[in-house]
């Protein structure tokens, strides 16, 4: 890793836990206005409230609106969603049957941002293998950029189809397949959907050579149900979180941080 890298990756990963609490907030170039980020009176609750992250993860235009929550050294570190994405869209608003992904900024844009990283996907399993190799090649490209300008480069791996049991937990092999493709192409930090029990989080996280972040979801009914399955996900060896919506929509975007982090980073 080279120094640039070292030291952005420092402002994500905190040196006493070696865990980071990541807030995605970047799902209405997704998603659209969801509650939490539909006007701009919300997004400057969120500029208040979720400073107390480590990261925060934003698209490349919503800086602009959130300026203040980046600024001053207590400030959590920007991070630039730089890959769009419609696989995860709904088909009631417009979604495909498979879906595709295209790119929201240029590293040196990221750069010119002051970011200290990148999130990027990689899916497998298209119905025509040609897309995953096409999404393998745009991978390892980026990647080569945020080692030329000294960014992290975290990034979020699916399956496109077929990635959940009966149960409607998510196939163990499969996450550990995609996990391992993404290492082993150079990520810095890999982002994915956490498996149904501690073992099998404790199984992924030992096979994989990269640290491994889990993502939180929708929002959960009750917050004690996101609270054990973040309890859950640091018990079987995660290196943390990214968890946006059950942060940002919960009532008390701050308290709910607040108990986040003391779950990621052992403080109550």
């Amino acid at each position: 890793m080279n120094l640039g890298k070292q030291l952005r990756m420092s402002r994500i990963v905190r040196s006493d836990t070696q865990r980071s609490l990541i807030v995605a907030y970047a799902h209405g170039v997704l998603m659209g206005p969801l509650p939490g980020m539909a006007t701009q009176a919300q997004m400057d609750v969120q500029a208040r409230s979720l400073r107390g992250a480590d990261a925060v993860i934003v698209p490349p235009g919503v800086v602009r609106f959130v300026p203040s929550l980046f600024e001053g050294r207590d400030a959590p570190a920007l991070m630039i969603l730089a890959r769009w994405q419609n696989i995860s869209r709904t088909s009631e608003q417009l979604g495909y049957r498979a879906g595709s992904t295209a790119a929201l900024a240029s590293i040196e844009k990221v750069a010119a941002l002051g970011a200290v990283g990148i999130m990027n996907y990689l899916y497998i399993g298209f119905e025509d293998s040609r897309e995953e190799a096409r999404e393998i090649e745009a991978a390892v490209k980026v990647g080569e950029e945020c080692d030329r300008f000294g960014l992290v480069h975290l990034v979020e791996t699916r399956a496109v189809r077929d990635e959940r049991n009966s149960d409607g937990s998510y196939k163990l092999d499969l996450i550990q397949l995609h996990t391992r493709i993404a290492a082993e192409i150079g990520a810095d930090l890999i982002k994915t959907k956490q498996p149904a029990t501690v073992s099998e989080v404790r199984e992924l996280t030992d096979a994989c050579p990269c640290p491994v972040l889990f993502a939180g979801g929708p929002l959960r009914a009750n917050p004690d149900d996101a609270y054990r399955t973040a309890a859950d996900a640091i018990e079987g060896g995660a290196a943390g979180l990214v968890f946006g919506r059950n942060i940002f929509q919960q009532p008390d975007p701050a308290a709910a941080l607040a108990k986040f982090s003391s779950i990621v980073h052992g403080r109550q």
